[in-house]
């Protein structure tokens, strides 16, 4: 059963960063803008950015591959963590109006204490696959388990950033 778990969180996490990677190969200028935004020190947002859509369609690959998966979890880990942290340090420096780019160019979602969070609790859940197996499922019903905890887990991270973008919303009317 654990192995499902760990299929299941590899389902979501390939969903999560082949959707991050397209989203910034599709809207490249709103990402180097971003970038630019949140870290005036780096000299050209266009390098950092490609190199950001490489690291996580690498994720992606290593994550399809059983044998590569425990690095792929790693490296899903270590970019959610360093995602945290970029938001995290935008908050505390009064940046928390600024949109993520979370879910894409036309998200209303803005960095703060919530993001961060989901984020830690998504790398968490990278950190801790691994200890679960990265085997391909055994048979058809593991498989059909497995993608039916990956769907979970897109629903429940989907269904987060409504409520978020709600509560922003419901934060700005106030």
């Amino acid at each position: 059963m654990s192995s499902v778990v760990s299929n299941g969180v590899a389902v979501f996490l390939i969903w999560l960063f082949a959707g991050a990677a397209l989203h910034k190969v599709r809207a490249p200028q709103y990402y180097q803008r971003l970038i630019s935004s949140w870290l005036a020190i780096i000299p050209d947002s266009r390098v950092l950015l490609w190199l950001v859509v490489l690291a996580e369609f690498g994720v992606v690959a290593l994550l399809l591959l059983p044998g590569a998966r425990p690095v792929g979890f790693g490296g899903a880990g270590a970019l959610l963590l360093v995602y945290a942290a970029v938001m995290g340090w935008q908050y505390k420096m009064g940046q928390g109006e600024q949109t993520c780019g979370c879910a894409g160019p036309s998200s209303p979602l803005r960095v703060g204490p919530v993001l961060v969070a989901r984020n830690l609790l998504c790398a968490g859940l990278a950190m801790l696959s691994p200890t679960l197996g990265c085997s391909l499922p055994e048979n058809l019903v593991t498989a059909a388990l497995a993608l039916l905890a990956g769907v979970t887990l897109v629903s429940l991270y989907s269904l987060s950033d409504q409520m978020l973008a709600s509560a922003q919303a419901m934060d700005e009317d106030i």
